[in-house]
């Protein structure tokens, strides 16, 4: 019984993990794909939790029946052997598309915090993730098994408290132009997170001891993700008016709540960037090993050394224009996930889509 909720722990932790990252935790991706929408952002929030569920359980479900021990087997599973290929070249620039988004974010927190050039945060973050993306995914489940917790329970504390001490202003601020288009924007959100949930997730056979374990790991992860973008896209809607063109929302929220506040959201903020790099910076060597042959740690240094110039573009510009572009994409991953788990639950495993049909 303590293994199978130790296991669900951490199977839900990385699965949190994955999705809260700096654009996340930082209010910027809640605000592009939820909050400026108005009242309609509310259920826009709701059906993101629930479809996160959905994708956590159809995954976790293919990763236990399928027998599936990687990220590439488990994108042969939805998409064939073929077509997996391309999914997996596309995951690829995803995942590192993510890892630099996180070294972005971390040059912003940075300067907002010490006024140090941006730079001093990009190196600080890559250093600590090469190191720790040495020990494998278990260093990923380690980090993601101590921080979540926290980052759950600190984003809505934090949340909670701003939203008593602030002094509403409603949608008098809101951008109400294509409103129409809320539920759009909350399935490319899942959409495109999805591509580093699954692959993360392709990694975790280990751990998924039973269907059981797996049901209800990905209820726990969509409902912990549910709770958490509930009470931010509220705190950050009725404070639209002093937040918006902010790159760091929250924190600037936090920071006006008083000092302790501020320091303790913006550890939380460091938190989710941390681990969201460590699962894109893992996914992405992951992929580079098996094409490129080289040595998993050569790989986590040259993508780091790569990221540093990219993450200079600027934070909120590169979560505004890179996600959702991905998000069309990862609806397809989308569809096929949840056409494969509904066709195995129909029909049963197929054991050749794990053995290119031998």
């Amino acid at each position: 019984m303590k293994t199978r909720l130790r296991n669900i722990l951490k199977i839900s932790g990385v699965y949190v993990a994955s999705t809260i990252g700096a654009a996340f935790a930082s209010g910027q991706e809640i605000v592009s794909f939820f909050t400026r929408f108005d009242l309609k952002g509310y259920p826009g929030v709701i059906a993101a939790g629930a479809l996160f569920s959905i994708v956590a359980v159809a995954s976790l479900d293919i990763v236990y029946l399928y027998g599936v021990n990687s990220s590439s087997e488990l994108l042969d599973v939805i998409g064939g052997r073929h077509f997996g290929r391309i999914l997996e070249t596309v995951s690829l620039i995803y995942t590192f598309c993510v890892y630099v988004v996180m070294i972005a974010g971390a040059a912003a927190l940075c300067h907002r915090l010490t006024g140090l050039p941006s730079y001093a945060g990009m190196i600080m973050i890559t250093v600590l993730c090469t190191v720790l993306l040495c020990f494998d995914i278990k260093g990923v489940l380690a980090a993601s098994e101590v921080l979540t917790p926290v980052m759950i329970a600190g984003m809505l504390y934090i949340g909670i408290s701003l939203i008593i001490r602030s002094k509403p202003v409603f949608a008098a601020f809101a951008d109400d132009r294509h409103n129409e288009l809320w539920l759009v924007y909350s399935v490319l959100y899942v959409c495109y997170n999805s591509i580093l949930n699954v692959l993360v997730i392709g990694n975790l056979r280990p751990w998924i001891t039973s269907r059981k374990t797996a049901y209800i790991s990905g209820i726990a992860g969509g409902t912990a993700l549910l709770a958490v973008m509930f009470v931010l896209n509220h705190v950050l809607f009725i404070n639209y008016g002093i937040i918006r063109g902010s790159e760091l929302p929250m924190v600037e929220l936090s920071a006006a709540a008083g000092k302790i506040s501020f320091i303790f959201y913006s550890l939380i903020l460091a938190f989710a960037l941390f681990t969201t790099a460590l699962s894109s910076g893992y996914c992405c060597a992951e992929s580079l090993e098996r094409i490129t042959k080289r040595p998993r740690w050569v790989l986590n240094v040259c993508i780091g050394i790569a990221a540093i110039p990219l993450a200079k573009q600027g934070f909120s510009e590169m979560v505004g224009k890179i996600y959702p572009l991905f998000g069309w994409i990862g609806s397809i991953l989308f569809v096929l996930l949840v056409f494969q788990w509904i066709k195995t639950l129909f029909f049963g495993v197929v054991k050749k889509k794990l053995t290119g049909g031998k």
